[in-house]
């Protein structure tokens, strides 16, 4: 099944291709793994919540060949109030898909929300 979801909806700036869009998207999907669920809530709260100004944007689109994962989706950059604006307009045309939300980090990410349908999860760290 071919992935049709875009994020055309959205103001953002492509990532490079390859090696490191997988690199921050297996990040943040290890984060969700292995962190610990800090919140759930709704995507009315999450407005409130985020205070960063730049924030990676990743389908939770998953396949794997064997044991070994491949990331088939595509991750964005966006600031914050686009956003925002964008997950409220893909919530009002009943077209919100399971996101992994994170602030731009070089490493590691401080937390990560898990997005499903107009509910929030709160990962984090110990």
């Amino acid at each position: 099944m071919k992935n049709e979801y875009s994020f055309n909806f959205l103001i953002k700036k492509e990532l490079l291709s390859g090696k490191e869009r997988e690199n921050i998207f297996f990040e943040m999907f290890e984060f969700v793994t292995d962190g610990i669920l800090y919140e759930s809530s709704s995507l009315d709260s999450l407005k409130d919540i985020l205070c960063e100004e730049s924030y990676y944007i990743a389908h939770n689109l998953v396949s794997y060949k064997g044991k070994k994962a491949i990331f088939k989706g595509k991750i964005v950059v966006s600031e914050k109030e686009n956003l925002v604006s964008f997950l409220y307009k893909s919530a009002e045309l009943n077209d919100l898909r399971t996101l992994l939300i994170a602030p731009v980090f070089n490493e590691k990410p401080n937390y990560v929300i898990y997005l499903t349908e107009g509910n929030c999860h709160f990962y984090h760290k110990n």
